[in-house]
């Protein structure tokens, strides 16, 4: 199963009208998009009061949230 960082890799990619499975030295397209999921995933560090409303979380558990996904980037 696809974990939510390649999930939104691939996103990009399919955006950017390329083939998820393009090859782009040896590794899939895909892969040259962790650096804008990253981006994103930086800016949603500090999440809104909604945001947090909404999801029925602590700013703790946000942020365990976003570090965990950050940690998924680097692999």
């Amino acid at each position: 199963m696809k974990d939510a960082i390649e999930q939104a890799a691939r996103a990009l990619a399919s955006l950017d009208d390329q083939s998820e499975f393009a090859p782009i030295d040896g590794a899939p397209v895909w892969r040259d998009y962790l650096l804008q999921v990253r981006a994103v995933l930086e800016a949603m560090r500090v999440p809104s009061e909604a945001v947090l409303d909404a999801g029925m979380c602590s700013l703790q558990q946000w942020e365990a949230m976003i570090e965990a996904a950050l940690e998924q980037c680097e692999r």
